[in-house]
């Protein structure tokens, strides 16, 4: 009867180890599952986040794709404007142009004269109308609407001679050789 009692509380007590160490597996897989629900949300958000992300970086690079596309087709209208209206300017300044044509090359500058002209206003009148004479009988050049005789304002006229600082006087030039600057 004791080997009998031993045998069965001995088995008991195997049996108790094994649902202890059951219990224990049956906890850690749980507490696994839960700290595998866990990541799963976070990685579903992290997802969730990548893609909202990924869609608004895509709407920002075909909105930029467009903007690109937008800039290329004005550059390419504007060159062509620009090709032909260089052309424009080619063919009238060959048809304006003859061999009586004046052309200047400038071989050095000098801001003297034009500082005393500047501030005569005799010769600032007189290289004015020598101007106006020249241009009266011309044609309407390229786009320009109307032509107007440009007169300075007496304000801006004298701005300028301020800006010039010293006067015509000081320097010997007298209404004549304005005159003479225009003509030559």
């Amino acid at each position: 009867y004791e080997s009998l009692t031993q045998e069965l509380t001995h088995a008991i007590k195997m049996a108790n180890e094994v649902i202890a160490k059951t219990k224990q597996a049956r906890e850690d897989a749980i507490a696994e599952i839960e700290a595998s629900h866990q990541e799963l949300a976070t990685v579903e958000a992290t997802l969730l986040q990548d893609k909202e992300y990924t869609n608004e970086l895509s709407k920002m690079c075909s909105d930029k794709a467009k903007t690109w596309d937008q800039r290329s087709n004005l550059r390419e209208q504007e060159i062509t404007t620009l090709t032909q209206a260089i052309g424009i300017v080619k063919g009238a300044v060959t048809e304006k142009t003859t061999a009586a044509t004046v052309r200047f090359a400038q071989q050095s500058a000098s801001v003297r004269l034009a500082r005393a002209l500047a501030h005569n206003a005799g010769a600032m009148q007189a290289i004015e109308a020598a101007a106006e004479e020249a241009d009266a009988g011309e044609p309407v050049s390229f786009v320009q609407r109307a032509q107007r005789p440009w007169r300075p304002s007496r304000a801006a006229f004298l701005a300028t001679g301020r800006r010039l600082r010293g006067s015509g006087a000081e320097v010997g030039v007298t209404e004549a050789d304005g005159k003479d600057a225009v003509v030559s």
